[in-house]
């Protein structure tokens, strides 16, 4: 196993290593985490997502639409974190 660092270095490597997936979506049992990767300059790649089951996802999709699309699907409940990601999303890299 290796360590990867979360520096532009340790993000091309889990990109080198992902799969791309033109209908990616944000699965609420297995996501571990996303990661906006739009200004990384990396090929079809705006979002990279961690999965437990299906791996390493690469994501032309932008991570607000993957975000928004996972909480439209969720209980009411979610409103409040929605706002709360809306407002931090430009100063967070990664959501969990």
């Amino acid at each position: 196993m290796e360590t990867i660092s979360f520096d532009h270095a340790g993000l091309v490597k889990l990109y080198q290593q992902g799969y791309f997936d033109a209908d990616a979506y944000l699965d609420k049992q297995t996501l571990l985490l996303v990661w906006d990767c739009h200004d990384l300059g990396l090929k079809n790649c705006r979002s990279l997502i961690l999965d437990t089951k299906r791996g390493i996802i690469i994501s032309d999709k932008e991570t607000t639409r993957l975000v928004n699309q996972f909480i439209k699907q969720q209980p009411v409940g979610l409103l409040l974190p929605r706002a709360l990601v809306g407002s931090f999303a430009k100063k967070t890299p990664c959501l969990p």
